[in-house]
């Protein structure tokens, strides 16, 4: 891809725009950032580079004044897609084109995090040279600087990302899961199955669950494999780390690669799970407390409440819905909770839903009442549970910041 002296806009500035700026800047092309503020500390930066800032209202300058738009994957581009159909670059098929080994993508409404944690550490360990990235931890361009020191590349990637990607071309497509999620954002369940779906277009190879079988065309069946239950006698040899359903679809990631299952088993014991998902944090006056932050849909939070919930568990619910109804997953709650804590911009609407169905709650602005009032309630032998089904954006920059903030709530407790 020839960039050189072009005009590239890069719109949204976060982990993913300056990795798309350093990169862009790399390959001689005149950069442009659009976004609600420029960062005090990305001043000299943009000094340094030649880096023109717009401001969002001055959204026809910016894209007059680029020939390529990169969107940052968080920017929902229905309102501008078809006037500027002919500028949009998006991140994913820039690294198709750049990224010259092979490489493994994962997607899914849930679990997708976990499995491509797990996976590279386990091709790691089957003696793989791996770089990991995409959504999770580094930007996927810059590992294309690290491709001349890897074999292979495994990426984390959302609906969002995949949503207008006409080039990625992976190895191996993987989909953990396709459950209601994001629907603000894809407006219907069917165009969020068609972003997710997206990720087989152009792969060699798709690994999907059978429930999925119904949305795969004929010409894309020749090349799927369906995860299914034939490796389930491994699962008795495994940690309990993780939900079954991850494991299934990593066994059959590894027969698919054709690396040697006998070898799991041993690997699996040195794994560690990624942070902010059922993760453990500290016991206190003997209630333990766990960080499930990266729960944002219904469906993770109701798997995270039944994996631990051999004890009393008292639920931390809050974030943003993202379109979906809650009201559904705290009608599954009741008995399996001892009390929800809604915490956030939507706490009444929730506290609402547990007190339709006879659930205990109470309803608290931020995070920090919320674990006092859980603190509180909770008693020896019991659990805290932070696991929100929805996203983070009411009161945290992202669900890595909201965990953070939980664990440091919780060190707080300890010191009291």
């Amino acid at each position: 891809m020839n960039l050189k002296n072009k005009k590239i806009g890069i719109w949204g500035y976060g982990i993913t725009g300056r990795s798309t700026a350093d990169f862009m800047i790399s390959r001689g092309a005149h950069v442009g950032v659009m976004d609600k503020n420029l960062l005090a500390d990305e001043a000299a930066y943009f000094a340094q580079h030649g880096i023109t800032f717009f401001s969002q209202d001055q959204l026809e300058a910016f894209f007059d004044a680029h020939d390529l738009i990169i969107p940052s994957a968080g920017i929902d581009l229905r309102p501008y897609y078809e006037k500027y159909k002919d500028k949009w670059l998006f991140e994913l098929d820039i690294f198709a084109q750049e990224f010259k080994k092979p490489y493994i993508a994962i997607t899914g409404s849930v679990g997708k995090t976990t499995v491509t944690s797990l996976l590279s550490q386990l091709l790691a360990m089957y003696g793989k040279r791996v770089a990991t990235g995409g959504n999770i931890g580094i930007a996927s361009l810059d590992l294309i600087a690290q491709q001349d020191d890897v074999e292979l590349a495994v990426l984390e990637v959302s609906s969002f990302q995949l949503e207008h990607a006409t080039r990625f071309a992976p190895e191996l497509a993987i989909i953990t899961n396709i459950i209601e999620n994001h629907l603000d954002r894809h407006g219907t369940m069917e165009e969020y199955v068609r972003a997710k779906l997206n990720i087989q277009k152009n792969a060699a190879r798709a690994l999907i669950p059978l429930e999925l079988r119904a949305h795969i065309s004929p010409e894309q069946i020749k090349k799927t494999t369906f995860i299914s239950n034939a490796q389930a006698e491994l699962l008795h040899t495994l940690p309990p780390i993780t939900f079954d359903q991850n494991w299934l679809t990593i066994i059959a990631i590894l027969d698919a690669l054709g690396l040697p299952l006998a070898e799991l088993p041993t690997h699996a014991q040195h794994l560690k799970m990624p942070e902010h998902r059922v993760e453990y944090v500290a016991t206190i006056r003997g209630a333990k407390y766990y960080n499930d932050s990266k729960s944002t849909a219904p469906a993770a939070t109701l798997a995270a409440v039944e994996r631990l919930g051999d004890a009393p568990l008292h639920l931390l619910l809050g974030g943003l819905s993202k379109g979906i109804d809650r009201e559904p997953l705290v009608a599954q709650l009741h008995g399996k909770v001892k009390s929800i804590v809604c915490f956030g911009k939507e706490a009444e609407a929730l506290q609402a839903f547990c007190a339709k169905y006879s659930v205990p709650a109470q309803a608290c602005a931020t995070l920090e009442q919320a674990v006092t009032a859980a603190h509180t309630a909770a008693q020896p032998e019991e659990i805290v549970l932070l696991s929100p089904a929805g996203s983070s954006y009411d009161l945290f920059e992202n669900f890595e910041h909201r965990g953070r903030v939980f664990k440091e709530l919780v060190a707080a407790l300890s010191d009291k």
